[in-house]
């Protein structure tokens, strides 16, 4: 596309897109770079905090449980001990109501599930547990899904309490976040886009339409002043272009006055020529005869033809 054939507003227009659009594609990448991986790494924390704080919540039930039944003497009784576990497990999967997503599973040794806040689940555990007493963040398969977990031991009871949320669950968040981060970037670019359009159209657009209407008018002889001038830079310039239409309009009033005063002037020495009483030769500087009268042609016996 020719540059030079499109209006003189759209130049300026495309000339200052450009610099908008790379300005927003810059907005939007730091925007993403600056606020995604932040946001992510308290997402993540958070999550982890809880999974943390679920399984450490199992676990002072159970200190309390055990504690309670120290403080009776009676650690020796299998029948107390067992109301108090099945006491501690209905309390220890209820802790899920507490925070969402996010499940707990008591398994007894190394694959005995004796309790989980998830209905259905297997009895058996496969997954080997070692070195859950440092409190680390596990991954491994549950249900034939993907889950991650934060562990506790309760040695008196053999019970590997954990707090654990599917995988699925666990990135939501993250990917949640990015589509935010990317729904604000794209927002900060069409906000751009659209001011632009906006102030263009309203700032730029149409007091230049207005003025190239006006000097297209001037060229095809329309003395017509500009309405509605504004207080900026386009209105002084309109104001500057009110100022010459009206120049102008005298001016062509002072040249019809004088187109109008010749043309009584042409028509007086036209009627004295023709039909004067008197010869009348016009010559140039050569004394060469340009136009004689028809009287003079008659005093000195010559036609015009003649004379020349």
């Amino acid at each position: 596309m020719n540059e030079q054939r499109l209006p003189f507003y759209r130049r300026i227009f495309f000339k200052l897109l450009v610099p908008v659009i790379l300005v927003g594609i810059t907005s939007s990448t730091l925007i993403v770079s600056y606020m995604s991986a932040p946001l992510e790494h308290f997402l993540v924390r958070q999550f982890d905090a809880n999974l943390r704080l679920s399984s450490v919540m199992a676990l002072r039930i159970c200190e309390e449980s055990f504690n309670y039944l120290l403080d009776l003497r009676l650690e020796a009784n299998h029948e107390m001990n067992q109301v108090l576990r099945n006491e501690a497990k209905e309390k220890i999967t209820a802790i899920s109501e507490q925070f969402p997503h996010i499940h707990l599973l008591i398994v007894q040794g190394k694959t005995e599930v004796k309790a989980s806040s998830l209905k259905g689940s297997p009895k058996r555990y496969e997954q080997v547990l070692a070195k859950v007493n440092d409190d680390s963040k596990l991954h491994f398969l549950f249900n034939s899904k993907k889950v991650v977990a934060h562990a506790q031991y309760f040695p008196f009871w053999d019970w590997h309490l954990i707090g654990f949320v599917y995988e699925d669950d666990y990135k939501r968040p993250v990917e949640l976040a990015y589509s935010i981060t990317y729904l604000c970037a794209g927002a900060v670019f069409l906000t751009l886009v659209v001011t632009l359009l906006f102030g263009f159209g309203y700032f730029v657009r149409a007091p230049l339409s207005k003025l190239i209407v006006a000097t297209d008018g001037v060229k095809e002889g329309r003395f017509q002043k500009i309405e509605d001038v504004e207080a900026n830079e386009f209105g002084r310039l309109m104001s500057s272009f009110n100022e010459m239409v009206i120049s102008l309009e005298k001016e062509k009033a002072a040249v019809q006055g004088l187109i109008t005063k010749l043309k009584e002037s042409e028509a007086l020495f036209r009627s004295q020529f023709e039909f004067g009483s008197i010869g009348i030769a016009i010559f140039k500087a050569d004394k060469t005869v340009i136009r004689a009268n028809q009287r003079l042609c008659d005093m000195l016996q010559y036609t015009e033809d003649e004379l020349h």
